[in-house]
This record gives C-alpha cells, sequence and structure tokens, in this order.
C-alpha cells in the first residue's frame, strides 16, 4: 500500500459516497486508477465495509456511557452470547488492568442504563462514566498529509522534457501544429489537467481510459501556455492534495 493508497483511503473514511471522479481529482489520477486501487484494497481486506455514521441523540439515544467490569474466565462461555444480544451495547472490548471488560453503550435514560447495569452485575463488579461530551470523534486511521514524495518531481520533469523536446522539434520543421500522446496512468495523471486544458481553449483532445492524444496548433505560443497551465495545475493540485509546496 503506498501513500497514494492511504489518501484514498483517508477520502473514503471521510465520506465513503465520494463519486469515483471526485476521487480521482484529489489524488491526480483517473478514474480507472483508482477503481482499481480500491478493488485491491478490499480484495487485501484492508476496506472491510462501507458504513453510514448516524447520532444516537437524534435517534432519542440521549445517553452514552463507557462500563468497566471485572468478568471471570469462567463466564465467559455465558457472557459473550449475552453481550451480543443487547442492542443498545455499541461495544465491548477485552482489555487490561483492574477490570477485564469495557463496554460502550447507548440509552434513552439514566433509568433504562441502570437497569442494564444491573442485569451486567450477575457477571461481575462494574464501575461506569457517563459521557458528557465528545471532544474528538472517531476518525480518519490514514493521515490527510500521506504524500507520494515522487509525484512532482516527475510531474516537473515530465514537463520540462515536453517543453525542450517540442521546442527543438517546431523550430527544426517549423510545424503549424503537433500531436502528442500522454498516458493517464498513476505517474502522469494528465487527464484531469486535459480537461482543465480544453475548457480554456488551449488545445484540442481525444481520450481513452489508457492516453490523451493532444493536438497543440498555433506554435510555439500555445505550446508555451501548455507547459505553464501544466505546471500550474500540478503545483495548485500537489499543494491541496498534500500541503504547501
Amino acid at each position: 500500500m503506498d501513500s497514494i493508497d492511504k489518501k484514498i483511503l483517508h477520502l473514503l473514511q471521510e465520506n465513503a459516497r465520494y463519486p469515483l471522479k471526485y476521487l480521482a481529482s484529489k489524488v491526480f489520477l483517473s478514474s480507472p486508477a483508482v477503481s482499481a486501487r480500491i478493488d485491491r484494497l478490499e480484495k487485501a481486506e484492508i476496506i472491510t465495509g462501507y458504513h453510514a455514521t448516524v447520532d444516537p441523540v437524534m435517534l432519542d439515544y440521549h445517553v452514552t456511557a463507557f462500563i468497566n467490569m471485572s468478568l471471570d474466565p469462567k463466564q465467559k462461555p455465558i457472557f459473550y452470547p449475552y453481550i451480543e444480544s443487547c442492542p443498545n451495547v455499541l461495544e465491548c472490548n477485552c482489555v487490561t488492568g483492574a477490570y477485564s471488560m469495557l463496554i460502550k453503550v447507548a440509552f434513552p435514560s439514566t433509568m433504562e442504563l441502570d437497569s442494564f447495569i444491573g442485569q451486567l452485575q450477575k457477571y461481575g463488579k462494574t464501575e461506569t462514566q457517563i459521557v458528557f461530551s465528545v471532544i474528538i470523534k472517531a476518525g480518519s486511521f490514514i493521515s490527510e498529509k500521506a504524500c507520494p514524495k515522487n509525484l512532482l518531481v516527475v510531474t516537473y520533469a515530465s514537463a520540462l522534457i515536453w517543453i525542450l523536446v517540442v521546442i527543438s522539434f517546431t523550430s527544426a520543421i517549423k510545424a503549424e501544429y503537433i500531436s502528442i500522446s500522454i498516458p493517464t496512468g498513476d505517474i502522469c495523471g494528465c487527464s484531469c489537467f486535459i480537461r482543465y486544458a480544453c475548457t480554456s481553449k488551449l488545445l484540442f483532445t481525444s481520450s481513452s481510459s489508457k492516453s490523451c492524444s493532444l493536438l497543440i496548433t498555433n506554435l510555439p505560443h500555445n505550446i508555451f501556455s501548455f507547459a505553464v497551465h501544466y505546471i500550474s495545475y500540478v503545483r495548485l493540485n500537489y499543494n491541496s492534495i498534500y500541503g504547501r509546496f
């Protein structure tokens, strides 16, 4: 799993309903490339599912609490099926320390919580903490700053190579236009830029899942504009994805 995978995971944890097109624009890849990466993460069981986050208060569950309980190991075969059947239990963890179990629950009222604690005390001693407020909600396991360090270097280098090659070529044959085929894979990630360049009427293009064909006219003026726009676009996207450069 590389840093681009980590960025995709961060975005999906932020909102699992983001469309592929949006994810692709954020990681500077094509939609098929992002889809292939997500499929690979699912097959590797790094992504284990997609879930809705629900506000319990809006469903009238106003009391959230953590219950510590000391459970006799002999009681585990009876306790585990019981705790799994309780709909108000959000989590049940086996932990170290003075208490062996840590249980997170949600109830509409303290009366119902008290009744549940009474049932738990059949299995062991308990200690309860009621949540007043949540300071930090459950968030992403993956840092937002996950960054492919070589992306900008490769992209700038490719832009400079294009400038040198095209200037030399057009100067030699005095061409009126030039056609360039650009891969839309992970390294170059040009498809998003090409859509941007087309809207600025800088060039014409035909594209497929593997490459984009660029027809640049009005040389050499447009080739310089193309290079400037390309570098600016890459830098803008790099900053928005991975932080200031």
